[in-house]
């Protein structure tokens, strides 16, 4: 099994891991990600911030990054 590293990691996202068994490490816990500007919660973030489905947060991040990349 895989241990994944993640230099910043948030409490939901370390709840979600632990709920699903997955092993990983990480350098820093922070209460949320900030968008590049440090000025406000990462968008990516923001869209799956009350997703508690991997399968689901996955499709979500999905279609943003299809958006953004548009």
């Amino acid at each position: 099994m895989n241990t994944y590293k993640i230099y910043k990691l948030n409490q939901n996202v370390k709840d979600l891991l632990e709920q699903y068994h997955i092993d990983y490490s990480y350098d820093y816990l922070v209460p949320y990600i900030t968008n590049r500007d440090k000025n406000r919660m990462c968008s990516l973030e923001a869209s799956v911030l009350d997703v508690d489905d991997l399968e689901q947060g996955f499709k979500i991040i999905c279609r943003e990054m299809i958006e953004k990349n548009k």
